[in-house]
């Protein structure tokens, strides 16, 4: 890998953009105005609408409950919570008839004539003749439980701060008195009824289920489903049973014919019967064939010696005949013993077949009896359920009981409050103050967000997907009347030239790898730098010692030349007009020819000459892409700049004759999406885009600017340092 390769990969492995905690503090500053107005706008709201309520005032006291003798618990019994199961099931039904529909009908029916009065009239108004008390009960009530002290605060909001603290202390007054009376007497009553019909009811389970019992023993039943289960298994067994037999008959009813077609035959040959497995097998079947053969061996090894009626051959042939007689009588035997199993297997089968039949039967009774057995069984699950429902109102009413037994005692009464309880000055001014630091901030991240403007190195690296090489200041004051165009030459703001500088440095890496180099330049609409920037680039490839042409393609509207201040005589159009011949002509005669200047050491300029709105026809011309191809021998880099890509396509056209592209973005005037569109155009075409530059970047001030010094080179970051720089050296 070269020297270059490797600075060009330092280069594109470096981190991706993103927005940092100054780049949002940036954000914030731009449209700050904007966040405060909104945000004075929602807080004055929101103030206003919460100020402006109705004052509402809360009194509140606190009710102990302690336990009689008989209910209190040892130390052992204490749960995590500080306090026995029991009692905090006691605690929780409490809590439960506070807040509960019958107290606080019990608790209407308690207050005065008067009381009802008081307690109406801060609610009347136009709109509400007649409030509802159970309303204004309902929703001023608070009820909150501490279960580790047994503690209840009880509070009641009221727009009259008398009637909080009155209603508050009759709420404990006549819950005390209503838990010794009403509850008491409803609930002995109550649980003498429960324990009655639990006991029926358990009664009627234990006749129940002794009943199932004798079901089943008289049935033989351990439960219908293993019953049938084990009559499947019984059926499924004979039947795979039967399908063995089944196969096995089949094949030995097949050797049986093969036996009959044998003896039905005139020829007594054994050996066809013997090609059967079954015989071949049968007793000494097998031990008489070896015999034989040894025997029939030996006989022609006699032969060989012997005459036909020596007595060794003679006993040869005697001991041969007897043992082929013996297998004859094997042979029948196998046959007999064949059918022998014929007939077993068909009884056998028959068999299966009475016993399938049997089960299959006792299977259908047992459906019957599955019927009653269930009926039983849902009968006891019925019981048992209604059971555990007696058995739990039973416990819940034993609980309630224990209300009556309780000893309830205000700790706390309730007094009249001196300032209302909402609305919450202090709390309504914080949420004000929240509410407009959230607007201050979020919305102009949100603008930023919706914004589609281009303005930061994440939005042409992520979102457009070229590279940033560089970023050109905005320049302010009376800089603006400063020559820009001739900024490099001139030479007088260091630290502008040392970025024109980085991003040809920059170029020069991504470029294309080519001796004859062809760049162009172009934006997206007009007046967004990119002839000044054409200039100053040309001079800073000139200054780098190469022979450079910059050349005025703008054919409508030639801006160099105005620039210049000159208008030429000579230049490009007129030559395309005038179709004159350059094939023969020497350098000097060239130049002479299309009118090319030279501005100063190794740069010079073909101007555009006249304006013509036939610029497109003059780009596709082969007489512009010969004089191209002989420019480019003449020149170590040629800069040509086009027309705004998003208002004319010259600079489409003209891309297909160049190298490389430098695209030139304004700073928050084009939309992204518009780059993005023009910018894969211009990479259908055989040109690489090189990047982009981000040109009248504002001063970033003490919060820098979008992104960092990573990112092309940054002016506002090294015009901190730069005079401190060269000071020093």
């Amino acid at each position: 890998m070269t020297n270059r390769e490797m600075e060009e990969e330092e280069f594109y492995i470096q981190d991706k953009p993103t927005l940092g905690v100054l780049d949002y503090l940036r954000i914030v500053r731009e449209r700050w105005l904007l966040g405060a107005a909104i945000g004075l706008l929602v807080a004055g709201i929101v103030l206003f609408s919460q100020l402006s309520k109705t004052p509402l005032y809360t009194s509140s006291l606190n009710l102990v409950v302690e336990e009689s003798r008989e209910n209190v618990v040892d130390m052992d019994e204490i749960v995590d919570s500080g306090i026995s199961s029991r009692s905090g099931a006691l605690l929780k039904q409490h809590l439960l008839d506070m807040r509960s529909r019958n107290f606080r009908t019990y608790l209407e029916s308690q207050l005065s004539k008067r009381d009802v009065e008081l307690i109406k009239r801060a609610y009347i108004s136009e709109e509400l003749k007649e409030p509802k008390l159970s309303d204004i009960l309902r929703d001023g009530l608070s009820i909150s439980l501490n279960s580790r002290d047994l503690v209840y605060t009880i509070g009641f909001t009221h727009r009259d701060s008398q009637i909080a603290a009155m209603v508050a202390n009759r709420f404990a007054e006549e819950y005390i008195e209503y838990v010794l009376t009403e509850v008491g007497s409803t609930n002995r009553s109550a649980l003498s009824f429960l324990r009655n019909n639990a006991e029926k009811i358990q009664a009627s389970i234990l006749d129940d289920e002794r009943s199932l019992q004798r079901f089943r023993k008289r049935n033989g039943i351990i439960s219908p489903g293993e019953n049938r289960s084990i009559l499947v298994a019984r059926i499924s067994r004979f039947n795979e049973e039967n399908a063995t037999l089944g196969s096995e008959l089949q094949h030995l009813e097949t050797v049986l014919g093969v036996i009959d077609e044998s003896n039905k035959s005139e020829e007594d040959d054994y050996n066809k019967l013997l090609q059967l497995s079954d015989i071949a097998s049968y007793g000494s079947v097998e031990a008489l064939r070896r015999d034989i053969g040894l025997a029939i061996a030996k006989r022609e090894a006699l032969a060989v010696e012997h005459l036909e009626r020596h007595p060794k051959v003679i006993q040869n042939e005697k001991y041969i005949a007897e043992r082929q007689e013996l297998l004859g009588r094997q042979i029948e035997m196998g046959q007999l013993s064949i059918q022998v199993r014929i007939d077993n297997i068909k009884t056998q089968v028959e068999a299966n077949r009475e016993e399938i039949t049997r089960a299959e039967k006792e299977a259908q009774e047992l459906d019957s009896l599955t019927v009653l057995h269930d009926s039983l069984e849902q009968k006891i699950e019925n019981s048992r359920s209604m059971l555990h429902q007696i058995e739990s109102r039973l416990n819940e009413t034993t609980i309630t009981s224990q209300l009556s037994k309780a000893n309830m005692r205000v700790v706390d009464e309730a007094v009249e409050p001196y300032s209302p309880s909402s609305p919450n000055r202090k709390k309504s001014i914080m949420t004000a103050a929240m509410l407009f630091m959230v607007s201050l901030i979020g919305v102009p991240i949100l603008v930023n967000m919706i914004d589609d403007r281009l303005k930061t190195p994440w939005d042409i690296e992520e979102f457009v997907g070229k590279s940033l090489l560089g970023e050109i200041h905005q320049i302010k004051g009376d800089d603006k009347k400063a020559n820009l165009h001739d900024a490099v030459v001139a030479g007088e703001d260091n630290v502008l030239v040392d970025t024109f500088r980085s991003i040809y440095n920059r170029v020069q890496l991504v470029a294309t790898r080519n001796d004859r180099k062809v760049q162009l330049i172009t934006s997206t609409i007009p007046n967004e730098g990119k002839t000044i920037f054409s200039m100053n680039y040309s001079a800073v490839s000139a200054s780098h010692g190469n022979k450079v042409l910059l050349i005025d393609c703008d054919f409508r509207k030639p801006q160099i030349q105005k620039y210049l201040g000159v208008k030429p005589e000579k230049g490009l159009v007129t030559w395309l007009k005038k179709e004159e011949e350059f094939e023969n002509a020497g350098d000097r005669e060239l130049f002479d020819l299309l009118g090319i200047q030279e501005l100063d050491k190794n740069r010079f300029l073909l101007p555009a000459g006249v304006a013509t709105n036939k610029s497109t026809e003059y780009v596709e011309s082969q007489r512009f892409k010969e004089l191209l191809e002989r420019l480019s021998d003449e020149f170590d880099h040629i800069i040509m700049d086009t027309p705004p890509l998003g208002v004319f396509p010259d600079a489409a056209f003209m891309a297909s004759y160049v190298q490389d592209v430098i695209y030139v973005c304004s700073h928050n005037r084009v939309s992204r999406k518009m780059v993005k569109h023009f910018t894969e155009r211009l990479d259908e075409t055989q040109a690489n885009v090189c990047g982009i530059i981000l040109n009248g970047r504002k001063a970033g001030g003490r919060f820098g600017s979008y992104g960092d010094g990573n990112y092309g080179y940054n002016y506002n970051y090294a015009s901190k340092y730069y005079e401190k720089y060269y000071r020093k050296s």
